[in-house]
């Protein structure tokens, strides 16, 4: 297998970028620590979504990322590292989520969560941040339209996009509520959003938190979702609401397989008509 030079610079920029210095054979799992680490300290939902993007596309091409190191080692040791100067500090009330790293849209990964890159509990379209929580996401492909959360196999609440693809809750037994402004899920205690009358505005300052969503390289596919605790929470809650941010990863998801199964079938139908026609004009003749 040939390894150009443009690959081995671009591989070498990533891992510079990430703080991954090493002439060693690299494992994936200092790698993937290496990707956890900068995304802690970023705080940003775009350069987060970037590292996320390149990050998959190295683990995609980590056969290839080895043999730089088993036959090209010579070439890797002369590549300037530079050095990265991070003045930001990590937040702790921080937690991204995506489904973007491996391109198993199954495996889906929380960074910073308890200061660490986190992969997340899934079977038979039901997901848990670990096997063992009582609060559980689950899906259906026949249903792409709504994920459903619930708490002891009991139903806390729907989620559905509108037809502008905002988050929103429907049979919502849960203690939250959601208030879409400037493209932020912003997230309220349900008392108090039940509390504001029609045309008063809600004080920004009674948030529980906001969640940010956006898409890996225009693909709705895999995505990124950023969700910054803006007050003390319980664990339950927290949890709650990282479920919510997930149900946008999978909505957003099981919405691009539908859409690319009625463009197949759109296809079909016409290729099917084209052919009545074409046959349609050798009975003519």
């Amino acid at each position: 297998m040939l390894i150009k030079m443009d690959f081995i610079n671009k591989i070498h920029n990533i891992f510079n970028k990430i703080d991954y210095i090493t002439n060693d054979i690299p494992s994936v799992d200092i790698f993937l620590n290496k990707v956890g680490i900068y995304i802690s300290y970023t705080n940003d939902l775009y350069d987060s979504a970037e590292i996320i993007s390149l990050a998959s596309y190295c683990i995609l091409k980590w056969k290839r990322i080895e043999l730089i190191f088993k036959r090209h080692i010579d070439v890797w040791k002369k590549i300037i590292w530079i050095k990265n100067i991070n003045n930001k500090i990590r937040r702790n009330d921080i937690i991204f989520a995506s489904n973007g790293l491996t391109k198993n849209v199954n495996d889906i990964y929380l960074f910073n969560y308890n200061n660490e890159i986190f992969k997340i509990f899934f079977s038979r379209n039901k997901i848990r941040l670990n096997k063992d929580s009582n609060l559980e996401l689950s899906y259906s492909v026949n249903t792409p339209d709504i994920v459903k959360i619930y708490y002891k196999n009991k139903k806390l609440v729907s989620l559905m996009l509108t037809d502008d693809y905002k988050l929103l809750l429907t049979d919502n037994n849960s203690p939250f509520e959601i208030d879409i402004r400037n493209n932020f899920e912003n997230i309220f205690y349900k008392d108090y959003y039940d509390s504001i009358k029609n045309g008063e505005s809600f004080n920004t300052s009674n948030r529980i938190a906001i969640i940010e969503f956006t898409s890996l390289n225009n693909d709705s596919y895999y995505g990124i979702a950023k969700n910054t605790f803006l007050k003390e929470i319980s664990e339950y809650e927290k949890e709650l609401l990282l479920l919510f941010s997930i149900a946008n990863l999978k909505l957003y998801q099981l919405l691009e397989i539908k859409m690319k199964e009625e463009i197949n079938e759109i296809e079909e139908e016409l290729e099917f008509s084209l052919i009545e026609e074409y046959l349609d004009e050798e009975d003519d003749d």
